[in-house]
């Protein structure tokens, strides 16, 4: 075929063809068809069928009776004027319900069943059909019935409405009925006992079939909630776990169970035949009645000696067949492959690794066609960062993952397909978030660097500060002391001086006492030189006193000085009266007043 890129099989063995510009087209090989050959006329009688203790299968399509075994179907001739009735086939004889509680068999012959149930008859009681564990025909409506295969018949009523009955290991009979309640009859001396009773809320199971499923676990296919796993109490039940659409059922209201193998199970629902595969804890879904376009009720089922399954329909009237095991091969393996990544709401490529800080939010969706049950396909998300892993597993084939720090991230899948049809595949993806710049060890080193600069800046500045402060000081501290210096030193000189020349004029007055002229002429020195020190004095402490540090206190003090010099030579001395009041240290005022 021109254009065809892939051709791909499923376990129904199926082909599958991806055409350029055609899309996905499928060629159906499907184990599951309707049986047109051994149909009626559609007249719009019931079509039904149940398997027989030879392991034969009864089957009524439209008035027309078989029997299949070996896959040959023998056709049963009716010879009754009562061919309206509802027919079944036990003990080699078909029979029909008539009113009034009565038995009728193709002969003609009648027999009585106590108690009538005239209103389940009219309501379909042989459309499920079972056999207990002893071989024995069991039907169920508001009344059990069992057909012995010695051919008697036993009838026990239920509280209410009972589709149909499971026996356990032990041979004892449970039915769950519509109403909430469940009851267990054990069959004794051609009688049915009710031994125990438990009431459950109908609300959650609905129940419409039962079968066994091992101890005191059953299988209960109700009309809301799907299939049920329902483990019995001493006075209560419990709900194990449910497959529901959710997990790849067809439809949640299921009308009929049969169970084809340990592991195997059928379920009849109001949309078609699925079939499950249950090993271990993995759950395969079949939907058979979607390879054949066919959806509509389906209401009995019954296996032949060769594991085949025959199924009718509600309201049709047609009868299908699932050949088991026809195909049953490991099909091609299908590529697994992430079907999208979106970062921060962008799709991307599998080629993109890295990502700012900014774009951390990440959907990953994986893609591992079966073509034969998507819904439980595992997939197991390893996600790993530094030495922390976290497992995700899902039935949904995507992970999100949000608001991501920096650094390296990968991401290990794991695809594990139902029943294991294929080989278990995996994907990986690896990819880093890229630290913001100021987290990056360049910008960390350049800050460390200023700061280590602004620091050494900073204490070189206090340290100069200090020390020019200290200089200061120290140069304070030597003004002082050289004026102190030159101040003790003009006092030696000055004070020497005059001391000496007072103490030459002493030993003179001593040398000449006789001559009172000389005498009062020394003393008249001694007198002055008395002043001069004096006067030296008070302009060392005018030097030094801070009160006179200005211009106009030199002025003043030079001013008085020149006066007093000046009285006795007859000079006037003019000062402006007017002087700017600048500031002069002690040292600059003597000087300038020395001069």
């Amino acid at each position: 075929m021109k254009g065809i890129t892939n051709v791909y099989t499923d376990k129904e063995n199926n082909y599958w063809f991806v055409a350029y510009s055609k899309g996905v087209q499928k060629l159906v090989q499907s184990p599951y068809r309707e049986v047109k050959t051994l149909q009626g006329n559609s007249s719009g009688k019931s079509t039904y069928c149940y398997r027989l203790p030879d392991s034969s299968v009864f089957v009524n399509t439209d008035a027309r009776y078989y029997l299949i075994k070996n896959d040959s179907a023998k056709l049963l001739n009716l010879k009754t004027t009562n061919a309206s009735g509802k027919w079944f086939y036990w003990n080699g004889e078909l029979w029909s319900f008539v009113n009034g509680g009565t038995l009728l068999n193709a002969r003609g012959e009648k027999k009585k069943m106590i108690p009538a149930d005239t209103s389940s008859i009219i309501g379909g009681v042989v459309t499920k059909g079972t056999l207990d564990r002893k071989g024995n025909l069991v039907m169920s409506a508001r009344n059990i019935y069992v057909f012995t295969k010695s051919g008697e018949i036993i009838t026990t009523p239920v509280f209410y409405f009972s589709d149909k009955i499971a026996f356990d290991e032990q041979n004892r009979y449970w039915s769950f009925d519509r109403s909430g309640r469940v009851e267990m009859f054990e069959l004794a001396n051609g009688r049915l006992e009710k031994k125990r009773t438990i009431l459950y809320d109908n609300k959650l199971l609905t129940a419409r079939s039962l079968i066994h499923w091992n101890l005191d676990t059953f299988l209960c296919g109700t009309r809301t909630s799907g299939l049920l796993f329902i483990k019995i109490h001493r006075d209560s039940i419990q709900v194990v776990s449910s497959i529901t659409r959710k997990n790849g059922l067809s439809n949640n209201f299921i009308l009929n169970l049969e169970r084809i193998s340990p592991g195997q199970i059928a379920v009849a629902t109001a949309s078609g035949l699925d079939l499950i595969h249950l090993e271990g804890t993995d759950t395969t879904i079949q939907k058979l009645s979607t390879g054949i376009n066919n959806y509509e009720p389906l209401v009995s089922m019954a296996v032949d000696n060769r594991g085949n399954l025959y199924v009718t329909s509600e309201f049709s009237n047609k009868l299908f067949k699932y050949s088991a095991g026809q195909y049953d091969h490991l099909p091609q393996a299908s590529d697994a492959y992430f079907y999208s990544i979106v970062n921060n709401g962008k799709n991307i490529s599998t080629a993109d690794h890295s990502f700012s800080y900014l774009q951390n939010n990440f959907l990953f969706r994986i893609a591992a066609p079966t073509f034969l049950d998507n819904n439980n396909t595992t997939f197991t998300f390893t996600f790993r960062y530094g030495s922390t892993e976290r497992v995700i597993s899902n039935n949904k084939g995507e992970i999100e993952l949000n608001n991501l720090a920096p650094g390296d991230y990968s991401l290990l899948v794991k695809i594990s397909y139902s029943g294991n049809i294929y080989p278990e595949k995996y994907l990986d993806y690896q990819f880093k978030i890229r630290k913001p710049f100021w987290k990056t060890a360049g910008f960390i080193a350049g800050i460390g660097i200023l700061i280590t600069g602004l620091i050494f800046a900073f204490t070189r500045i206090y340290f100069v500060q200090q020390l020019r402060r200290r200089e200061a000081a120290l140069e304070k501290k030597q003004a002082i002391e050289k004026e102190r210096t030159r101040i003790a030193t003009d006092m030696h000189d000055d004070f020497g001086a005059s001391l000496s020349r007072i103490k030459f004029l002493s030993e003179k007055i001593q040398l000449e006492k006789s001559n009172d002229t000389t005498l009062g002429n020394d003393l008249g020195k001694i007198s002055r030189y008395s002043d001069e020190m004096a006067e030296k004095m008070n302009e060392i402490v005018w030097a030094l006193n801070r009160k006179y540090d200005t211009l106009g206190d030199l002025v003043a003090f030079t001013r008085s000085y020149a006066s007093e010099y000046l009285s006795d030579s007859h000079i006037t001395l003019h000062f402006r009266d007017e002087v700017t009041e600048q500031p002069l240290n002690g040292e600059i005022r003597r000087n300038l007043f020395w001069c």
